[in-house]
């Protein structure tokens, strides 16, 4: 005959819980992509990504891309041509400053 265990220890027939809860907060985000007005080659640009959260629109995080260098490939007896492009990304100024705000903006 066999019996239940839970039972026959300290008479408590609740079980412990076996996995740790996992809190999830879905924030929509919406990126932004600003450019420098002060650079002459606006194809080696710097350019600024700006993430807001959607519904407060407090800024989350931005990021510094640069241009490096493009590789174009050309293929006379294709439809299509290709570019290579090299670029660096690094963490962005952790508070814009206020002129930021004025720089052209370009869709993200």
């Amino acid at each position: 005959m066999m019996t239940d265990p839970r039972a026959q220890s300290n008479g408590s027939a609740t079980p412990k819980p076996r996995r740790i809860p996992i809190t999830y907060v879905h924030t929509r985000q919406v990126d932004s992509t600003y450019t420098f007005p002060n650079e002459a080659n606006s194809r080696h640009a710097q350019k600024v990504r700006v993430t807001k959260n959607e519904r407060t629109g407090e800024v989350l995080a931005t990021i510094v891309k640069e241009n490096l260098a493009h590789l174009n490939i050309y293929s006379p007896k294709s439809a299509f041509d290709w570019r290579i492009s090299i670029n660096n990304e690094r963490k962005g100024m952790s508070r814009l400053p206020a002129h930021f705000w004025g720089f052209s903006w370009t869709n993200g």
